[in-house]
């Protein structure tokens, strides 16, 4: 199944997330595979927001990502 992207998923008014906002720390390692391998739509992201949505869509997490901190 190959989703396109959708910029709102990452908009609490829509929806999304039913927990608080939180910012998530991400290890250098992870965060450097994952900008690595971006895909489509996915390119077109700053690097905040592509981690924000990475963490909101593939996480799992309850809540809303608004900020990732990479840890070195």
């Amino acid at each position: 199944m190959n989703k396109k992207f959708d910029p709102t998923v990452m908009n609490k008014m829509n929806g999304f997330a039913d927990g608080p906002d939180f910012e998530y720390s991400m290890g250098q390692d992870m965060a450097d595979e994952l900008w690595a391998h971006r895909k489509n739509d996915e390119k077109k992201m700053g690097k905040q927001e592509f981690f924000c949505y990475y963490v909101n869509t593939q996480l799992g997490l309850r809540g809303n990502c608004i900020g990732v901190k990479i840890l070195k």
